[in-house]
């Protein structure tokens, strides 16, 4: 059987009707809206002090030996191991959690994403919305699934990985989402899955997670 692995991100925004002037094994992070384990990385943040995760590439809930042997194929939102205690540590509350808003968004506008890939293997993207406000939700992988966001073109919400030319290359991967037009929150919560194409075993989707707080 096929076995594919993925990557869980979240990115903590606020979506209001009016723009707003206040800011909202598989390898790779979201650059932009910049997720919760990789602040650090950006100078912009510096002077909030985020906390380091030097394998902020590597949320893919602990590996696929832990999340299939010892977890049952299960995985947290935020793409930590699923048998961590609640908080993990990129959920909110946990050891990487600073309540960082770090982009604002307009509801129903189309916002560019990007995706950094230290290593590709193939497959697709996939984001998703919780739109509400409390701790609970942000937990809870059904309150994504309220909201899986449209590419832009139309074309789905499956974003395919472009192909590598070099081997060995970091791989950029850009799209635009658009967001709905009915939501409206101060602490939104965008939910990003690579689910990859080049694994062997188990068919099941694999979730990995970060947080973004917009």
């Amino acid at each position: 059987m096929a076995f594919r692995r993925g990557i869980f991100l979240a990115i903590v925004v606020i979506i209001t009707s009016e723009m707003s002037i206040h800011p909202v094994n598989s390898h790779g992070r979201v650059l932009d809206p910049l997720n919760r384990s990789s602040l650090w990385r950006c100078k912009e943040f510096d002077h909030l002090e985020p906390p380091k995760n030097w394998n902020d590439m590597e949320l893919f809930c602990g590996g696929r030996l832990q999340q299939y042997e010892v977890n049952d194929g299960k995985c947290g939102v935020c793409g930590d191991p699923f048998d961590e205690p609640v908080p993990r540590a990129n959920e909110d509350g946990g050891e990487l959690y600073r309540g960082i808003i770090v982009r604002a968004y307009r509801s129903g506008a189309v916002i560019p994403v990007e995706v950094e890939l230290t290593t590709s293997h193939k497959g697709w993207f996939e984001f998703k919305l919780c739109s509400k406000e409390d701790t609970a939700s942000h937990l809870d992988q059904a309150c994504f699934d309220e909201h899986p966001l449209e590419l832009a073109d139309g074309s789905g919400t499956n974003s395919k990985v472009p192909l590598k030319e070099e081997e060995g290359k970091i791989l950029l991967c850009g799209y635009n989402l658009t967001l709905p037009k009915e939501v409206t929150c101060e602490h939104c919560v965008i939910q990003w899955h690579y689910e990859t194409g080049n694994s062997w075993g188990i068919a099941r989707t694999v979730w990995s997670v970060g947080m973004w707080t917009t």
